[in-house]
């Protein structure tokens, strides 16, 4: 906006979260951090608007973002760290993963389940004491190890298992099952009770995707191959507790034995989706020629699908045999969205049309409606993507749509005919 909300970093590299409303305007900013360096991971937020963050630290960082001082100290090089605050930025607490003597520790995912409590992934090396109160509750690495940790909402320890591999991303389901997804560094036992649920590396680059019920407690494990390296960025689930993870590949991958998806070109985009018994549904990648990695999902309530991320000079962002380019000098930002994660929406059609949407104030107005033959609908979204008003038998030509039931914000207007579509970013006032 026209106002100014500065932030001045302590030391090298510090931490900051921005909270906004909907229609864009800043709530408030906050920082934190210390003489070194500090990293943010991944953030979470619960239904109650607590915001929580994940990462690492150095030395010694305040987690304070207010006048008060709130220190975490770092027994090493690197500390892994979880911390929570309010829906208006006040801390609530800030834990440090204790690493014991040269040991080193971060956090890479978090989730908030139905109860409140913090689900913590991550990697560490050494010994590392996982309670953050006065017990004591280690764990040694046998090389670099992943770990799941969990507290409750006021912070304090309840459990904690670590496996030989990486976890990269981690999401809960509606009835708080817990899926895991990361890297085999060799092998590593994926059942974090007594028995014992081994997988093994085939190739040089093997994903895991894990799943542990509410309790914790093993449910089913797979490891999907590739010969070169690939990564999962996210991973999150639906109403329907689907799974879908993203991230890029650089060879081709096989989520599905008799369907691998391919790589073209340095590395690609990917998506794979599996059901609640981790059974493969779809998947497909997305690229061109150079780097292209998918970073950010949502998935609405009717089962489309958000993603966001980078590529570099050009990427098709459609994977069936059409085409949809977009080209970029350098390294630009894609934003798509697809309905049943594999096909595109498509909106060349309805752009050679030359439609134009706008609004005015709480109305939202649409030039040179097409087709003339054929029923057109108008929805309304959310910038979270939930569906919020929804018309149809739109008139040839020229409509006028007068909004006052929606609340004041920045929608997305999109218009169909079913097979073709267009939207626009409109902003009601």
């Amino acid at each position: 906006g026209l106002g100014t909300s500065s932030l001045v970093s302590i030391g090298g590299v510090d931490i900051f979260v921005a909270i906004y409303q909907v229609n864009g305007s800043l709530i408030k900013a906050i920082s934190m951090g210390g003489k070194d360096h500090e990293d943010l991971a991944q953030m979470a937020v619960d239904p109650s608007g607590n915001i929580y963050i994940t990462g690492l630290f150095n030395d010694t960082a305040d987690f304070d973002p207010g006048i008060n001082v709130y220190n975490l100290e770092s027994n090493s090089r690197r500390n892994a760290y979880l911390a929570k605050y309010t829906n208006d930025g006040n801390l609530v607490y800030a834990n440090a993963i204790g690493n014991i003597s040269d040991a080193t520790s971060e956090g890479v995912t978090v989730a908030i389940d139905l109860r409140g409590r913090a689900v913590l992934g991550g990697q560490f090396r050494g010994s590392v004491d996982f309670d953050p109160g006065a017990g004591v509750s280690s764990s040694t690495a046998t090389l670099e190890d992943g770990f799941i940790a969990r507290y409750d909402a006021t912070g304090k320890y309840i459990s904690h298992f670590n496996f030989d591999g990486y976890s990269n991303t981690l999401t809960l389901d509606a009835d708080d099952n817990l899926y895991i997804t990361g890297v085999i560094v060799d092998s590593m036992d994926a059942d974090p009770g007594p028995a014992r649920k081994m997988l093994y590396r085939s190739l040089t680059y093997d994903m895991y995707l894990m799943k542990l019920d509410s309790s914790g407690k093993f449910v089913k494990a797979k490891v999907f191959f590739s010969k070169n390296p690939y990564s999962s960025m996210r991973i999150v689930s639906d109403m329907y507790s689907h799974i879908y993870i993203i991230g890029w590949m650089s060879d081709t991958v096989y989520f599905d034995p008799q369907k691998p998806i391919f790589n073209n070109g340095i590395n690609d985009a990917y998506i794979a989706r599996f059901d609640v018994d981790l059974e493969h549904l779809n998947s497909f990648s997305i690229g061109g020629t150079s780097t292209d990695v998918m970073q950010g999902i949502h998935v609405n309530t009717k089962g489309g699908v958000w993603i966001t991320g980078t590529f570099r000079n050009k990427i098709d962002m459609d994977p069936g045999p059409d085409s949809s380019i977009f080209n970029w000098y350098n390294t630009g930002v894609f934003f798509g969205y697809y309905l049943g994660t594999d096909e595109l929406v498509n909106i060349q059609q309805l752009q050679d049309a030359s439609m134009q949407i706008y609004s005015q104030g709480h109305t939202v107005l649409i030039n040179n409606i097409v087709p003339q033959n054929r029923v057109v609908y108008l929805n309304i979204y959310n910038m979270i993507g939930q569906l919020v008003a929804q018309y149809e038998n739109l008139a040839h030509g020229k409509t006028r749509i007068e909004l006052p039931h929606i609340a004041a914000g920045i929608y997305y207007v999109q218009v169909t005919d079913g097979s073709s579509y267009l939207t626009r970013k409109v902003l009601l006032e």
